[in-house]
């Protein structure tokens, strides 16, 4: 059993109105059947009983069926709730997850920034208090995900911070757990006397080093400040509806951040929904919950975060037919061909017993007319009501049945597309930023500047360098105005030196940015950048130190192939031996592919060409259930479309439409 408070020592309040209907009226009609059955028996000879005998078997395989179709409605509706609940919560901390990924990546690099070292190392290098913030308010700017920065002394000791910091104080707590830790950055998220007006705060930290050699004398340490409310509402804000709720968990069951004010931080929920969608009363009302922890991307597993979803139970019961009505509206219910297991069986069975009682009346028209039994009439009319009734009580539970499985897929299919759609833009996101800034490093600047050969002498190095931190890229290329490339990232690529960029990319769009905000991407399109194939190359434009002039840009080659096939492939489903297999999509609005988890269809190609799947009038944010028949499979397709990621895709100027679909095969 799924759920928990579906159980047969819960109140009747606790069951599904639908579940308790259907078995309230199976009930009563094996009651009536008994009745019939006894009446019968008493009021007639002995010649007809073995008729009677016939129904009472009969009885016994009704109620053993009736039975096995509340268990399985029951089933049905846990499954739906589970998978409805459970999704939520886990795409959130699923995105979550990788969210902070990104941000360990961060601080590292961050720690190597020139200006950084330069302020610990001192002497007549030491930039300003204003220079140091106008170079972190860049950063900030970009990687809007922060709210703070600090820099503290080898000790621990504040030493200045972005956004003043009142009754900033050494946190001896932290620093006794990076004396501990032997990893390259720490994180935490608790209360912290660094940022002492918080109730909690989410930190990282990474030593800042004299240079990047192994050894190297620690100078002090930089602390990132993740401001994680804000993230929290924000993605709350996307997954949640009028209905559905959700909360971030910290390991120990507290509520961190919330969707519901019944819900505030600090308030202790223990275990509550972790095993199995659990209820749970908050303020007088009844919730249905779940708590799931979060997938570890590429080993980052966090800080063990949970998040909770959340339904009201009467919100939960009350849906009736909305099922039935959600499957009409995009194409009717499921064939019955595609009934299997469980929903199989109970459908035989049924149309079993439904014969051997209209065999039994009909057996009894025959005796009653042989024997001149007209006592058998009415009894036997009464069978014949009951067997009617019994077949079409059936009937519509097996429609609900088999309408909530299906329900199960369509919310599971919906889940995934979101997610799928949310992941890539967020990744995006991060690759934007990175241009950006990387535009901005002082050591390419003065390397550009300098120009001729020893271009490339100061630049390779800082490419390189980058290069191994940040995987997801192929290549990075730096170029003057006239787009000829000065150095590159990958020594495989060594031969491009010296010659220009592909006629594709944006060069002018790029050297006409007008700020360092801005940057500029390449159409979704083959290039000899990515050997012949298709991907996105994000574009800055580099300026001289003063931000006078305009020197040249940064092209950042992104590796989408593997990248995005596995945002599509890690948001399917795992498919049991035997059974259709789950597939998804990335997709332009123009239906051309993107990714795909099926190798078969190569990205470049046209989404029309393989499947008859409509994308005419979904806009960005928009979400969309569709039915597929492909390869004499039926499935449920959820669609999403990009709606972008803080001011990615949303007020930066940057527009491309990307739809996620996930194809998930209707049993």
């Amino acid at each position: 059993m799924l759920l928990s408070s579906f159980g047969t020592s819960c109140s009747t309040d606790d069951v599904p109105p639908q579940v308790k209907a259907c078995g309230e009226q199976l009930q009563h009609l094996d009651g009536w059947l008994a009745t019939v059955t006894l009446i019968g028996k008493v009021s007639s000879p002995d010649r007809a009983s073995s008729l009677f005998d016939s129904v009472n078997t009969t009885r016994d395989r009704f109620r053993s069926l009736r039975e096995k179709l509340v268990s399985a409605l029951v089933e049905a509706h846990a499954g739906e709730l589970e998978m409805t609940l459970g999704s939520l919560a886990q795409v959130a901390v699923d995105i979550l997850i990788r969210n902070l990924f990104e941000r360990t990546a961060d601080v590292g690099f961050l720690a190597t920034d020139p200006t950084l070292r330069a302020f610990f190392a001192g002497g007549e290098s030491t930039p300003s208090d204003m220079a140091l913030a106008e170079r972190l308010e860049e950063y900030v700017a970009k990687y809007s995900v922060y709210d703070n920065i600090l820099l503290l002394s080898p000790e621990g000791d504040p030493r200045w911070a972005l956004h003043a910091c009142p009754g900033a104080q050494k946190d001896a707590a932290l620093m006794a757990d990076i004396t501990r830790s032997r990893a390259e950055y720490l994180e935490v998220c608790r209360p912290s006397p660094l940022l002492p007006t918080r109730p909690e705060s989410h930190l990282f930290l990474a030593p800042l080093l004299a240079d990047d050699q192994p050894g190297s004398r620690p100078l002090g340490l930089l602390c990132l400040s993740f401001d994680l409310q804000d993230e929290m509402a924000r993605l709350f804000a996307q997954l949640c509806d009028a209905r559905h709720h959700l909360a971030l968990l910290s390991p120990d069951g507290h509520v961190v951040a919330s969707s519901l004010a019944a819900l505030p931080a600090g308030m202790a929920l223990g275990k509550q929904g972790h095993e199995r969608v659990e209820a749970i009363t908050l303020q007088g009302r009844r919730y249905l919950c779940r708590a799931v922890g979060g997938h570890p991307y590429q080993g980052y597993a966090g800080l063990g975060w949970r998040c909770m979803a959340l339904l009201e139970q009467k919100e939960a019961f009350a849906r009736g037919d909305a099922g039935v009505t959600t499957l009409m509206a995009i194409g009717g219910e499921v064939p019955a061909r595609h009934r299997q297991g469980i929903l199989a069986e109970i459908c035989d069975e049924a149309a079993d017993v439904a014969q051997r009682l209209s065999l039994t009346v009909l057996n009894g028209r025959i005796t009653s007319a042989q024997c001149r039994l007209a006592e058998l009439t009415p009894v036997l009319q009464q069978v014949r009501e009951i067997g009617y009734q019994t077949r079409q009580v059936f009937d519509e539970s097996i429609a609900s049945l088999q309408n909530a499985m299906t329900q199960v897929t369509l919310a599971d299919a919906a889940m995934r597309s979101i997610s799928m759609i949310d992941i890539m833009d967020r990744n995006l996101y991060e690759r934007a930023n990175d241009v950006r800034w990387w535009a901005l490093d002082h050591r390419i600047q003065h390397g550009l500047e300098v120009g001729g050969a020893q271009a490339n002498q100061h630049i390779t190095p800082v490419l390189q360098y980058i290069n191994r931190l940040y995987t997801v890229y192929t290549n990075l290329l730096v170029f003057d105005t006239e787009g000829v490339i000065q150095a590159v990232s990958s020594p495989e690529s060594s031969a491009l030196v010296g010659t220009r960029l592909p006629d594709q990319l944006p060069l002018q769009a790029c050297l006409a940015l007008g700020s360092s905000q801005a940057y500029t991407v390449s159409a979704f399109a083959a290039t000899p950048l990515y050997d012949g194939q298709a991907t996105y190359i994000y574009m800055a434009n580099i300026t001289s130190a003063d931000g006078g002039r305009v020197l040249g840009g940064m092209a950042t080659v992104f590796d989408a192939e593997p990248e995005l096939r596995k945002i599509v492939t890690d948001n399917l489903p795992m498919t049991a031996e035997g059974v259709a297999s789950a597939f998804g999509l990335l997709v332009q609005s123009d239906s051309t592919i993107i990714a795909s988890s099926e190798v078969c269809w190569t990205a470049g190609e046209r989404l029309d060409a393989y499947l008859p799947v409509s994308l005419a009038g979904l806009a960005p944010g928009q979400r969309r259930i569709q039915w597929l028949e492909h390869g004499g499979q039926t499935y449920l397709v959820g669609l999403a479309v990009s709606a972008g990621y803080r001011e990615y895709k949303v007020s930066d100027g940057y527009r491309n439409d990307v739809i996620a679909l996930a194809c998930l095969p209707v049993a």
